[in-house]
């Protein structure tokens, strides 16, 4: 409770949330400092994780409202496989006056990628965070290994972005041929997504959709994914970077059948 309050009194005092990833030994191995309404991860490169394993981080951080865990928090968990995220609701004086925070669902075919804890008044934390964390991994990798064994590997989740103006098919037969075309090449399709507008110049379904499609990726061990459209390299860099950023494999389009980048 020290280092939390401290580190509210300092986020009251600049007006910004503060933020510290803190692995399991407790080092803490990062301070960050954000906006009044957000934090932005660093690059992690030197923790790798394995995609049976969560990273072995936790993120703390202050809200300077009284506002729970929002979209952008859940989302920097999964993405990044944080072993749990907290967030410290702070007063005028800095002490924290509750907290919330979430976990990763081990279970991949969940409906909701994360677990959310109740709100907890300091008086009610909990000692054990360790052995539930690990409890928690153990799980993820027995999930894991199960889904691998029993769906197969070269899973994949598949994108269909179509102008319907000028179409003569509809969307839902070119998504077909694309999973028939997946099935042919060993491919197991494990989730689509169909849009009916142009395709984004930069990242052909929007920078949120797209992040929302590789959050899905990661929460369902997803490798490769897969565009019913030729992609323009600008495009494909874009799409790579992000997929290499969260551990998916290879971003692919079909234009002459399927092909790797």
């Amino acid at each position: 409770m020290d280092l939390a309050r401290l580190v509210g009194e300092i986020s009251v005092e600049i007006g910004r949330q503060v933020g510290l990833l803190i692995e399991r030994s407790g080092y803490v191995t990062h301070l960050i400092v954000g906006n009044d309404h957000s934090i932005e991860i660093p690059h992690l490169d030197r923790y790798r994780v394995a995609h049976s394993r969560l990273r072995g981080l936790r993120l703390f951080h202050t809200h300077l409202k009284e506002h729970p865990l929002n979209q952008e928090d859940l989302m920097d968990l999964v993405l990044n496989r944080f072993d749990s995220i907290t967030a410290a609701c702070v007063g005028s004086d800095g002490i924290p006056k509750f907290f919330f925070s979430a976990f990763i669902n081990p279970d991949p075919e969940a409906k909701e990628p994360w677990i959310l804890s109740p709100k907890q008044y300091p008086g009610q934390l909990k000692y054990g965070y360790l052995e539930q964390v690990e409890a928690l991994e153990s799980e993820f990798t027995k999930k894991t290994s199960t889904l691998k064994t029993s769906q197969k590997e070269n899973r994949a989740f598949l994108v269909g972005v179509y102008d319907v103006r000028k179409m003569k098919r509809s969307p839902d037969h070119s998504m077909a041929e694309l999973k028939e075309l997946c099935r042919t090449a060993g491919i197991h399709v494990v989730d689509t997504y169909i849009q009916k507008r142009d395709p984004d110049p930069k990242t052909v379904v929007g920078k949120g959709k797209l992040q929302e499609i590789i959050l899905t990726s990661v929460h369902k061990d997803i490798e490769h994914l897969i565009f019913d459209l030729e992609l323009t390299p600008s495009q494909a860099k874009k799409i790579s970077d992000a997929c290499m950023e969260r551990h998916i494999g290879n971003t692919l389009d079909h234009s002459h059948g399927l092909h790797f980048y």
